[in-house]
């Protein structure tokens, strides 16, 4: 079925709050060439890390799940599912993103574009919204609750890629252009794999002490740079939260597969703490950031 064109009502979408980085007049020059993704039917084994792990509380989520990138209202992204090479992609897009001079014009196309690093070519893929129009949507309101586009990759992503960077535009029949690019730095996103929790403990120090030691392990790709944990001991006193965060040490060696191993410990918790854990993580100058699909990672 022929996807439909954007057609917007006459409603005026909200201006995006002050703190977000909201779309502007295009100052850069038109996005590159567009090319197409390189059909991947079925990618090689990953190198990466292994995908099991010790104890189900650390078990990746979703995995198998095709993967979904959601660019909610407030300027805030999400992936969820199983990002991977080999895998079809949908994005969704909230409407409460749209520049304002949207409002009462149908002479507009939104289209997001889609690299698959390192060097792959652009791919320009037309946001459309299923429901055939597109109405305003409330500043707070999250991607479910209101109206969204949507596109999706007509090929696999390319068995070589390592990341999928985004970033969309606006234009209008006058020739107006509105991007929504990160602030010019683009949208990026690594893969499922490229981080695994090998292993995570609250450990009872010997000799024993008031307090015990969290102990966390993890691999990665070869190229990350930096990880950091943000965690939170969930069986205290609702009035008195213990949270933090810890810079995992790389360790000189790298695994057979030539990953990464990174490690924190002695982090003090509460005897018998039970910990809910994310991570950030760096590479190529980029910040991302693993939440298990939303479940995080827990450990007792």
């Amino acid at each position: 079925m022929a996807k439909k064109p954007v057609t917007p009502k006459n409603a005026t979408p909200p201006v995006p709050p002050e703190s977000a980085p909201a779309i502007t007049p295009a100052t850069m020059p038109p996005a590159p060439p567009v090319g197409p993704i390189t059909s991947a039917a079925a990618p090689p084994a990953h190198a990466g890390p292994p995908t099991t792990k010790q104890g189900a509380l650390l078990t990746k989520a979703k995995l198998g799940v095709p993967p979904t990138l959601l660019f909610h209202a407030g300027f805030r992204q999400d992936v969820r599912g199983d990002l991977h090479p080999g895998a079809v992609l949908t994005l969704y897009y909230s409407a409460a993103r749209l520049p304002q001079a949207t409002a009462g014009r149908t002479d507009w196309q939104a289209t997001a574009y889609l690299r698959f690093g390192p060097g792959g070519e652009p791919l320009a893929l037309p946001l459309y919204s299923p429901a055939g129009q597109v109405s305003a949507a409330s500043a707070g309101a999250g991607l479910d609750a209101g109206p969204s586009l949507t596109a999706r990759t007509p090929s696999p992503i390319p068995a070589d890629a390592q990341e999928v960077e985004v970033w969309f535009d606006v234009r209008f029949g006058d020739g107006q252009q509105f991007w929504d690019s990160n602030n010019g730095q683009n949208y990026h996103f690594r893969f499922t794999h490229a981080l695994v929790v090998t292993q995570a403990a609250v450990v009872v120090p010997n000799p024993p002490a008031p307090n015990d030691d969290l102990a966390i392990q993890i691999e990665t790709d070869a190229d990350v740079e930096k990880v950091i944990v943000d965690y939170q001991v969930t069986n205290t006193a609702p009035d008195s939260p213990q949270q933090g965060q810890a810079e995992l040490a790389l360790q000189p060696e790298l695994t057979p597969a030539g990953c990464r191993q990174w490690q924190v410990a002695g982090v003090c918790v509460p005897h018998r703490a039970v910990v809910y854990f994310t991570i950030r993580y760096f590479a190529g100058g980029h910040e991302f950031h693993d939440d298990n699909n939303n479940h995080g990672y827990l450990v007792s």
